[in-house]
């Protein structure tokens, strides 16, 4: 196997997606405040978000919508931009420590992790509507 080494400056990475048509990875890093891209192969890393909470954790590429999704545990949201960082928009708020995230462009649907003491995986139409909480955890 061949490893190569994308990135070595960054500080806390907690969450990462890949864009198959750009050839582009989409990363979080927590201690940044900051979603960036950089090219597979390497290269400098652009900032795409700049963020105002310590609290990034799941990100997600529409790879048909073209659009990033992402998760923020301080403010509980669940926000939408396009690729480049511009037109953002909170989808989803009073998430309790939302966690992992996952497009499904086929469906029209995003699933999301919430990790509080009622724990559930939501389900959630790309623009927002229609939420539901497809399984629910009752901590003991």
């Amino acid at each position: 196997h061949v490893y190569n080494l994308v990135h070595q400056d960054l500080m806390n990475v907690v969450a990462l997606d890949y864009d198959m048509m750009e050839q582009k990875l989409y990363f979080c890093d927590v201690t940044a405040k900051t979603i960036y891209r950089s090219k597979i192969g390497g290269g400098e890393k652009e900032p795409v978000v700049r963020h105002d909470s310590h609290g990034l954790e799941g990100i997600s590429i529409d790879w048909i919508g073209r659009k990033l999704y992402w998760l923020d545990r301080h403010s509980k949201n669940l926000d939408v931009a396009e690729l480049n960082g511009t037109n953002r928009k909170t989808l989803k708020t009073s998430i309790p420590d939302p966690r992992a995230l996952v497009v499904h462009p086929g469906t029209g649907y995003l699933y999301f992790t919430s990790w509080h003491l009622q724990a559930y995986i939501g389900k959630l139409g790309m623009d927002g509507s229609n939420f539901t909480r497809i399984l629910n955890w009752q901590d003991d």
